[in-house]
């Protein structure tokens, strides 16, 4: 480490900006196209989408924009117990109350300043204060007192060029991890909720389509009119032809179903046993056909005699 690298406090390196949340009752503040960050939404290093955005209104009622190449920190939340979630902008943004956006001055690049906070994650993890409700919190007095080495902006270019390049590969991978899941969850829904497979081979041979089913018989004809291509469809229409029946039958527990499918309790088909953690189950995610299919959220005292759906 060369002698030009100066030590400089976070509170004389950067300025911090607070945010918020406008009104969850007031719809005019949704549904927007402004991201609005979160806890929830803080994974991976880099920040520019988010499931909830606000509108203009929303913005300007509560909350607040971080500009492009900000560093976000979580200051508070459960999750600080067990990581800092941290990262930077790409865009801009707006953020709750729970976020700070930091912005370094002229003397740090954006990008190397992030890093400073993402290679030290075990230090601040010694910082977290407990606030009684079980969330951690990051004191922004304790924050002001962090030290930052900074070396000249050429040195601090070339550190941010190097774990820049690793971060976009790691990036590349999470984004193409999203859409492979989006794409299983989407087959899931189709094979076992909307039941299509079964439609489009009750439609080959001339079947009968419950009254339920019609509107969705009605777009899988359209699919067929115009010729679906490519090899992700060969291989749905094989399975399809393999795999699922070609008619319906009804059920009082359960409505229309596949025919040959068959309903069965949950605690026939598998043993549980608890160990030391076993209040997790309480909020277990168990995959459940139930009426129709959807995975859903259940409780561990109920779960284990619900009626499910299986495929013979």
């Amino acid at each position: 480490m060369g002698s030009d690298w100066k030590s400089v406090t976070l509170k004389d390196a950067a300025k911090f900006l607070s945010g918020g949340t406008p009104p969850k009752t007031n719809p005019d503040y949704w549904d927007g196209d402004i991201p609005w960050i979160s806890a929830k939404s803080m994974y991976g290093s880099r920040f520019y989408d988010s499931e909830l955005k606000l509108t203009e209104a929303g913005l300007r009622k509560g909350s607040r924009l971080a500009p492009k190449d900000a560093t976000l920190l979580l200051v508070r939340g459960s999750m600080l117990h067990q990581r800092i979630p941290v990262g930077i902008t790409t865009r801009e943004v707006a953020f709750n109350q729970d976020v700070k956006a930091i912005i370094p001055n002229k003397n740090f690049l954006p990008l190397y300043f992030y890093y400073c906070f993402a290679g030290r994650e075990h230090e601040f993890l010694c910082k977290v204060e407990n606030t009684g409700i079980g969330a951690g919190k990051l004191d922004t007095n304790v924050l002001h007192k962090i030290e930052f080495f900074c070396p000249p902006l050429q040195e601090q270019k070339a550190i941010a060029h190097i774990l820049g390049s690793l971060d976009d590969k790691i990036e590349l991978n999470r984004k193409i991890n999203k859409t492979l899941e989006s794409m299983a969850q989407a087959l899931f829904k189709s094979w076992f909720v909307d039941f299509d497979p079964v439609i489009d081979n009750a439609l080959a041979a001339g079947n009968p389509i419950p009254d339920v089913f019609a509107e969705r018989a009605e777009q899988r004809r359209s699919i067929k009119q115009q010729k679906m291509e490519g090899l992700a469809a060969k291989t749905t229409s094989n399975i399809m032809q393999t795999h699922f029946p070609s008619e319906f039958e009804y059920t009082e527990e359960m409505g229309w179903i596949p025919k040959g499918w068959g309903i069965a309790k949950l605690n026939d088909l598998l043993e549980v046993k608890y160990g030391k953690d076993h209040k997790k189950l309480e909020e277990a995610i168990i995959p459940v056909y139930g009426s129709g299919g959807l995975m859903r959220l259940v409780n561990k005292s109920l779960y284990l005699g619900e009626s499910i759906l299986i495929p013979r």
